[in-house]
């Protein structure tokens, strides 16, 4: 694929996810400029804007949901966000490109400008000082082994989510003891990954079950976790990329009013395209869905955890709030534990991940 036809396709997947995410009465222009990002190369470039009028009650919401989805958008069609920038209230301007090769190195080459306005959006939510409002979502994967560790991470008192593994031998226990202490819990759902020597643990997910055995699974993984709130994928980088799979799994949360986090695993989900098509046939609410915006803790040790959450505190206040996704592991519960009052300060109020799902 020449550079040309992969510019084209980053741009109509992009434009496509700005449109759906910004609701109706979305009217579009685009013009062609030429670009030079690094000096000697020339590309040819577009400039896009997208206006949008919402209801007021999405404000804010909605400006978030629009960039989280095209910034998917983008990562799925293989190009790079190479620059972001806000306008109070109003929207944002993202830089878009490609990976492209230049001296044996890989740089990325802006091949588009999106230009994302809201009008009708109500001021900021402010917290004392004047400063804008940021809240966090952390979900605590893996839960249901180690119960002393999970009583560790209750003592921090704060308003986190624990993602309990069905199979786990304290699958209930851990969800009882989650809620009562004023966690809320998922279903950390097993799902089918890319690597087929990874092992989702039993009762996942896979690409290959028809669909009244993809229900029955869900189901069954449900009643295994009592009191969830909704799901979350364990692995699933192959099952998330399938539609099919991913509207028997929605549809499923759906029916019974719960909601869905995409871990985002691997950049080829489908989970929004899904949940659009699930909410498409059915009335309100249908599925509700948010967008994990990045794990803290790939690396174990604790200095790492705090730079990863520091990186996702700035998100949360650059957009208002953030969702991020750790692991029950003692250097974990260190590392938030150290930095809690470090961003509570900052005006990064933790919220539990239902108050972040539209």
């Amino acid at each position: 694929m020449d550079l040309s036809e992969a510019c084209q396709r980053i741009i109509g997947a992009t434009l496509d996810a700005a449109v759906f995410s910004t609701g109706a009465g979305v009217s579009q222009k685009t013009q062609s400029q030429e670009i030079s990002p690094i000096p000697g190369v020339a590309v040819r470039g577009r400039f896009a804007e997208v206006r949008a009028s919402v209801d007021g009650a999405a404000g804010i919401p909605g400006l978030v949901r629009a960039e989280r989805l095209v910034t998917a958008a983008v990562l799925r069609s293989g190009g790079v966000v190479t620059g972001i920038r806000h306008g109070r209230g109003m929207g944002f301007e993202m830089e878009i490109g490609i990976e492209g090769r230049l001296l044996a190195m890989t740089v990325p080459m802006r091949v588009m400008t999106l230009s994302v306005r809201l009008e009708g959006i109500p001021g900021w939510p402010a917290v004392e000082g004047g400063r804008e409002a940021a809240r966090l979502a952390i979900i605590i994967d893996d839960v249901g082994y180690n119960l002393g560790e999970l009583e560790k991470l209750m003592e921090l008192g704060r308003p986190l989510t624990v993602a309990v593994l069905p199979h786990a031998p304290f699958a209930a226990e851990s969800a009882r003891r989650a809620k009562a202490g004023g966690l809320e819990v998922l279903l950390h759902l097993p799902m089918e990954p890319l690597n087929r020597a990874a092992d989702p643990g039993p009762y996942a997910v896979r690409c290959d079950m028809p669909g009244e055995e993809i229900r029955r699974v869900v189901l069954d993984n449900l009643d295994r976790v009592p009191g969830a709130a909704g799901a979350n994928n364990h692995m699933g980088s192959r099952a998330t990329a399938d539609l099919r799979v991913m509207k028997e799994v929605l549809s499923v949360l759906a029916d019974r009013g719960l909601l869905f986090i995409d871990s985002r695993t691997a950049p080829g989900s489908v989970a929004v395209e899904a949940a659009s098509a699930v909410n498409m046939g059915r009335a309100l609410p249908g599925i509700r869905l948010a967008v994990n915006d990045g794990f803290i803790d790939n690396q174990a040790d604790p200095a790492s955890i705090k730079r990863q959450i520091r990186l996702i505190e700035g998100l949360a206040l650059r957009h208002g709030s953030a969702i991020c996704i750790g692991h029950l592991r003692r250097t974990t519960i260190q590392a938030l534990r150290e930095m809690i009052p470090e961003f509570e300060k900052a005006g990064v109020r933790l919220v539990h991940v239902s108050e972040l799902v539209h």
